[in-house]
């Protein structure tokens, strides 16, 4: 009874909105009358779900939005199938939204119908489609090894796309058959995903799509061979830094930064003088990483005389790298020279000086940083460390807090003020700091064990002792003397 009175209550206020924002009465579905429990409650099927299902069915675009990324968000299964009849709304907006709630539940019933939507029109919608299906994980696989060889070219993309967002090793094998796919698209996505599943049995196949005549194709390959880091890529990826196109060239300099093979030192330095910057900047790192002295003068020479300042500060960061530090600091002066505004270039010399342990030159560079841009979070924090090393506490928790100011998210900021209210012998607040980087961060091992320390101090020997052994459990091979 109780329900048919609100029912009826609906229908009359449903004849005093305009139609710009409902649906009208005759939209309204027949609902049927369902008992009331003994406490007078609505049953579960009548609920915000059910709700949201009409407005789905029945509201004006953006109810049918809202309702489908709520009904996402909510991940009842009693939505699947009416998520499924949204994919094919005439609004863009609702398909979008219904293919993501799809992908949130993670129903297998939705793969097909997910697959089906690969090969919309709709290039966002096939996009969000194939993430979708890679949020279902595991049981969309066998689906989208099937649909590899699907007739439509967008199915098939959007597969390999997919499959690479689940990483299942199962799909290697027939991703490695789309390398020799007709379309470039299929063959670029095969290319990337085999990289995100990481497979060493994608290393040769890999190396021959290097070759392949389309440039992001090759590009493709080239930043999977990257994500495996397997050395037998080292050669090809020499001859790939000769490309015609500067990003398979750039891309081919990041995997070498990736592998860090000596063999590659002469090509790099080459690379040095590439006429694209991002090139430049990726072969500089490569050699920093590589770490060889051989790149020493053509980094020098690169910090002097390229005309971008970032490729002047990955020359000084690459020089530091190998510990060539007199050059390193020449590099960073030379690439502040160029762009004395640079607060980024400020707060790196900093870094740099403050790793020489040269605390009171290093927190010159990081307020010449702060006056550059007073809101950068980075050197605020990088200031407070530099003033706990000089013994300047207030100065340091002044600079730890302008930092939490910034960003109250930054874990390291936290951290570094928990470490000088230690160095002050202030534990109770120091422990305070060091559980809200355990809240923001749970596996920063650091932070577990100077909580433990700061314990131990003010005799709380057994949680202590326990606060380490959580640190040791995260890979903390420090200990104190007492434990």
């Amino acid at each position: 009874m109780r329900l048919n009175m609100i029912l009826a209550a609906l229908v009359v206020l449903a004849t005093m909105v305009t139609p710009a924002n409902a649906y009208s009465v005759d939209d309204l579905p027949v609902l049927p009358s369902y008992p009331v429990s003994q406490e007078g409650a609505m049953p579960a099927s009548v609920d915000r779900v059910d709700d949201l299902i009409r407005d789905l069915k029945y509201g004006t675009p953006e109810v049918r939005k809202e309702a489908a990324e709520a009904l996402g968000e909510i991940g009842d299964p009693r939505a699947v199938d009416p998520l499924i009849d949204a994919l094919k709304d005439e609004n863009s907006g609702v398909r979008w939204n219904a293919a993501i709630a799809l992908g949130e539940i993670r129903d297998i019933r939705a793969v097909d119908h997910l697959i089906e939507a690969l090969k919309d029109e709709d290039e966002d919608l096939r996009l969000v489609a194939s993430h979708a299906l890679g949020l279902i994980g595991e049981p969309a696989v066998h689906p989208l090894i099937e649909a590899l060889q699907d007739e439509d070219w967008r199915i098939r993309s959007g597969a390999a796309e997919a499959l690479g967002q689940i990483r299942d090793p199962r799909a290697v094998d027939p991703l490695i058959e789309a390398l020799k796919d007709e379309d470039e698209e299929v063959r670029s996505n095969a290319a990337e995903a085999l990289g995100d599943i990481g497979d060493r049995r994608a290393v040769d196949p890999l190396i021959e799509a290097l070759r392949d005549e389309v440039w992001h194709v090759r590009w493709g390959a080239a930043r999977s061979l990257s994500n495996i880091g397997d050395a037998r890529a080292v050669d090809p990826l020499i001859e790939v830094l000769k490309d015609e196109d500067e990003e398979v060239r750039e891309a081919a300099a990041r995997a070498l930064f990736r592998i860090g093979d000596a063999r590659a030192v002469d090509p790099l330095i080459e690379a040095l003088q590439d006429e694209y910057s991002d090139v430049r900047l990726a072969a500089a790192r490569a050699l920093g990483e590589i770490g060889d002295p051989r790149a020493i003068d053509a980094l020098t020479y690169l910090a002097s005389d390229d005309d971008v300042a970032w490729v002047r500060e990955a020359a000084a960061e690459a020089l530091a790298k190998i510990q060539a530090y007199v050059e390193a600091l020449q590099a960073y002066d030379e690439a502040i020279k160029l762009d004395p505004e640079d607060a980024f270039a400020w707060n790196d010399k900093g870094n740099f000086l403050y790793d020489l342990g040269r605390y009171f030159e290093a927190l010159e560079a990081y307020e010449e940083a702060i006056r550059l841009d007073p809101d950068y979070t980075w050197a605020w924090e990088n200031k407070g460390w530099a003033l706990r090393n000089l013994g300047r506490y207030e100065e340091a928790l002044q600079a730890c807090d302008e930092a939490i100011r910034l960003d109250p998210d930054n874990a390291f900021a936290w951290s570094n003020k928990g470490n000088v209210l230690s160095d002050q012998g202030r534990y109770d607040e120091a422990i305070l700091a060091y559980d809200e980087v355990i809240r923001l961060d749970p596996d920063y091992a650091w932070a577990w064990y100077n909580k433990g320390l700061a314990l131990y101090e003010l005799g709380e020997h057994i949680e202590a002792r326990l606060t380490i052994d959580e640190s040791v459990r995260l890979g903390n091979e420090h200990t104190p003397a007492w434990y």
